[in-house]
Parts: C-alpha cells; structure tokens; sequence
C-alpha cells in the first residue's frame, strides 16, 4: 500500500470502522492488540479502480498481520489443511516438515493456496483441525492389540488331517475367530490358509504370517468380498486348492 494512499482520511475512518465491527480482534486467530499483534484490514477481493475505502464493510476483515500473511500466502498458512493419505513407514525414520520430530505414521496434508507436507500425528490434528490422525492412531494400537490375542491364542490346536495325508504334510492348525473357522495347513514347504473351507493359493513362509493375513481377511471384511468375487467356483469344493495339491503332491480328480 502506497505510503500517500495511507495518510488519506477516507482509508483511516474506513479502516477504524472495521477494526470497531471485529472488536479490535484478529477474526482468524482472535488476537489484540493487548496480545502484541498489529491489526491491519483484509480485502476479501478486490476490484479495479476502486479506492480500498470503497468497499462495503462485509467485504473486508480485521486480521492480524501474521494471519494476514497466511491468507495472502506470504507464510504457510496455519488453518484449512486437509488430510490426504497415511503411512505407516514401520518404524521412526520419518521426520515431520513442521516440527521435526521423528515420526512412524506419516500423514500428507494438503492446502489449495500451499503446496502439501508430510506431519506426524499432532501436527496433522493441528493444521486440519481434526482428530483424524490421534484417531487412526488410536484405531491401530486397538487392532493390534486384537491381533496380539489373536496371534497367541491358547484356543489355536493342532490335529491330524487324514485327507491330506502326504509325506509333504506336516499338521493342521486351527481356530474359531468370529463365527469363522481358520485352518492353517503346514508342509514341509510352507503355510497355507483356508477359512470356512475355502481354501486360498498363497503359501505363506511362516505360521505366524499366514495367521496374521487370517485375522486382516476376517477383521477388514476382505474374506467376505474373496467370497462374493469366487461364488461358484473350484474354490468352495471341500478339496485342497491348487497350489496345496501341489505343495502336497495330490492328483487333482
């Protein structure tokens, strides 16, 4: 603003006017002037040829000089963030862009006036204005808890399985999880699941990796929608799948 456009008198009684609507009160962050902050006028938008006293009162805003650069895009804004995607990196080799703290969960955020950062989880409820980041935190750690029990069950047993009898064929390990019937089939070459009879292709490496894909297939509702997509076909015959009649080395009929 030109230093001769300031000392006009229509600027200061318009300028006084709007400080007097908004109580001498930042309307973004509610500072003062007690509080150590400037106040100066925000024109919502502005239109050519027209004095900066020539607007009507709504069309402008008391903010601070600090709110006022945000607004303007001068500095990072600190409002209007909104969250785009998380990850969970696996451990604290992530550092947040706005306060540097090593962080796990990341969460990228975006703004339209400011192009978009990676925070951790208080930054992230901060600059959105939010819970969603402590949240999902919150909605892991429970999850986890779950799959803790669930990994370490006593009610997991081992038994015999006479069909699947083969020298390949170690045991069968099995447990009732929501109304669900998980067995895990161990050979000499791997794990492989089946839930509810339906058996799945994928051989697992180790026990506990085939009973933690169980417990996400039942507890994400994936089975379910496995389900729905193979109605109808081979896999819902009460018969090992293909890739165990392989691990097993049973002819198929």
């Amino acid at each position: 603003m030109k230093p001769s456009i300031c000392k006009k008198k229509e600027w200061e009684n318009f300028r006084t006017k709007i400080l007097e609507i908004d109580n001498f009160r930042c309307t973004k962050c509610g500072r003062g002037r007690e509080d150590g902050v400037v106040l100066q006028v925000h024109h919502k938008k502005y239109i050519r040829g027209r004095q900066l006293w020539q607007y009507d009162y709504d069309d402008c805003a008391t903010l601070c000089k600090g709110c006022h650069a945000e607004t303007h895009c001068i500095i990072m804004p600190k409002t209007n963030w909104v969250l785009a995607y998380h990850e969970d990196l696996g451990d604290l080799v992530g550092t947040c862009e706005l306060c540097g703290s090593s962080l796990r969960h990341a969460y990228f955020i975006e703004h339209e006036h400011w192009q978009g950062i990676i925070v951790g989880t208080y930054c992230c409820d901060n600059l959105t204005d939010t819970t969603l980041a402590s949240n999902h935190i919150e909605s892991q750690n429970r999850y986890n808890r779950r799959l803790k029990t669930f990994l370490n069950s006593s009610k997991w047993f081992s038994y015999n399985d006479r069909e699947l009898h083969s020298k390949n064929y170690i045991c069968s390990h099995s447990i009732d999880h929501k109304k669900h019937k998980v067995v895990i089939i161990e050979t000499t070459i791997g794990y492989f699941l089946r839930i509810n009879f339906v058996a799945g292709e994928t051989n697992f490496s180790s026990f506990e990796e085939a009973k933690e894909k169980a417990f996400f297939m039942i507890e994400s509702g994936t089975f379910r929608t496995y389900v729905e997509k193979k109605a109808g076909k081979d896999q819902f015959v009460r018969r090992p799948s293909n890739a165990l009649q392989s691990a097993l080395q049973i002819k198929s009929n």
